[in-house]
């Protein structure tokens, strides 16, 4: 069969919504929420008087200092908490100044057990939430082994009206029970991130055309294609070949935000965060996969950094196309970039460049193959293009 006559699998990340004109990366949500939120913004102010002094030594009275935190909204979730300590107290040695709202990433690193090293755990806050609940009273992080975040956290968990309730509700206190906590905590954080990619997405007139124009660019002239988005917009050009593998904003109104870990069962209660449960969450809410065409003759990443929480999503496509099968020729793989700032050209182009690399590795390695990457490329199956 002629190629022209085989379909195009575009899969595109937020890189193709900012192309096209839309402020929807993570640190664009955290400075509107900061403008226009202000039990948000309440939050953060107040947590700039907090004095860590207390939370580090032993004469400390982390009790007093939290307290000064008075009327925190209900509106705030446990998520909002997190975030913002992170952001106000960084890690110490931390390079990357805004890892704190990388939301996906912050979430899987909170989620990892107490055994293995993390700026910041949400069982840290379970056990010194066990604490309180059981004693009553606050003591020195140093006492308790608990981290400073995980213990203001934690006591704000602790007075929570919202959390009370469900304490009342449930009876007990289990890991369970606080993983459903969180859990219910992070959907609302979702509805309200889901607002506001619809509303940049409504305010935005030029974004249906630019979205047309560039997917039509990507295509290279093959008509027949359909597109699996991880972005939460709608693009009405292709809305009947169109997949939001993660929800959608305006079609049903579902963020989901989920974590890739290979070392989870489905009896851990950090199960329903990963990115699998959350898919079955999708399907139910009748949000269901396109069925792949056998006669794919070409797939086109634009726009997606490639981070390890999507590794699941890029493996099973890699098996459905075969790329591990170095006899074929077909389909192409095919992962476009854009320079979108000239002053860090290089960076842009070494930091995609390695991000390709990385992944290819990755699932090389998982197949037991070795220099994936090498024979790909030089069997002209994989490829790396620059959209102007």
């Amino acid at each position: 069969m002629e190629e022209s006559q085989q379909s195009a699998l575009l899969i595109i990340g937020n890189g193709f919504d900012l192309t096209c004109g839309l402020q929807t990366k993570y640190t664009d949500f955290f400075d509107y929420e900061m403008k226009h939120n202000n039990d948000f913004k309440t939050f953060h102010d107040q947590l700039q008087n907090i004095n860590m002094f207390h939370f580090d030594n032993w004469g400390g009275n982390p009790i007093g200092e939290v307290k000064k935190m008075q009327n925190i909204s209900q509106n705030l979730t446990v998520w909002d908490m997190m975030f913002q300590i992170c952001e106000v107290y960084p890690f110490s040695g931390d390079t990357i100044p805004s890892r704190w709202c990388d939301i996906e990433s912050m979430i899987s690193e909170s989620l990892k057990s107490i055994n293995i090293e993390s700026d910041f755990l949400w069982l840290g806050v379970f056990n010194f939430l066990d604490h309180l609940l059981e004693y009553g009273h606050m003591v020195n992080s140093l006492l308790l082994g608990a981290g400073r975040r995980e213990m203001i956290i934690g006591y704000l968990i602790f007075v929570s009206p919202i959390f009370r309730n469900q304490m009342n509700q449930n009876r007990t206190f289990t890991i369970h029970t606080f993983f459903s906590f969180l859990f219910s905590q992070l959907k609302i954080f979702e509805a309200r991130f889901a607002q506001y990619i619809l509303h940049v997405q409504e305010s935005n007139g030029l974004y249906q055309n630019n979205a047309e124009d560039l997917l039509i660019k990507l295509s290279s002239g093959i008509k027949d294609f359909y597109v699996e988005s991880f972005n939460y917009t709608t693009i009405e050009f292709c809305k009947n070949k169109l997949l939001n593998i993660h929800g959608c904003a305006r079609e049903s109104g579902i963020v989901a935000f989920g974590v890739f870990r290979r070392d989870i069962s489905s009896e851990s209660p950090v199960f329903q965060f990963t990115k699998a449960s959350r898919q079955c969450e999708l399907l139910a809410n009748n949000i269901r996969p396109i069925k792949k065409d056998k006669n794919i003759g070409k797939v086109i990443v634009f726009g997606h950094s490639l981070n390890e929480q999507d590794y699941s999503y890029f493996f099973q496509l890699f098996d459905f196309i075969e790329l591990a099968n170095v006899s074929l020729s077909k389909p192409d793989l095919s992962f476009a970039y854009s320079v979108y700032d000239l002053a860090k050209s290089s960076e842009i182009i070494n930091t995609y460049t390695k991000a390709v690399s990385s992944i290819i590795d990755a699932y090389g390695k998982s197949k037991n193959i070795s220099n994936l990457l090498s024979v790909l490329v030089n069997g002209g199956r994989l490829d790396i293009t620059k959209i102007s």
